[in-house]
């Protein structure tokens, strides 16, 4: 009896950093973001995309929609890692 809550309390330790690890998600349609909790009970989400790259025809047109992307992508950082310049997804 002592050594089987013994290991349900070992799969407990083990599994909690990795369950506390995870910030919050938001699923815009077109990408899930996980981003920060603070302590002031606010979530941050940083580095959002809100439109697709204004590139070759689309420079200095109307917004395009973002593009799709598969998996979560981090917004805990404008950049990330932060430098002078950001990491293009396109």
């Amino acid at each position: 009896m002592w050594f089987s809550t013994s290991i349900q309390q070992l799969g407990l330790l083990i599994t909690m950093p990795f369950v506390a690890a995870f910030g919050p998600r938001v699923d815009l349609g077109y990408a899930t973001y996980e981003g920060t909790s603070l302590s002031n009970g606010v979530s941050q989400y940083l580095g959002m995309r809100y439109a697709a790259p204004p590139l070759g025809n689309n420079r200095f047109r109307k917004a395009k929609p973002p593009i799709k992307e598969a998996g979560t992508i981090s917004a805990k950082a404008v950049c990330s890692p932060p430098s002078l310049l950001c990491r293009s997804t396109f």
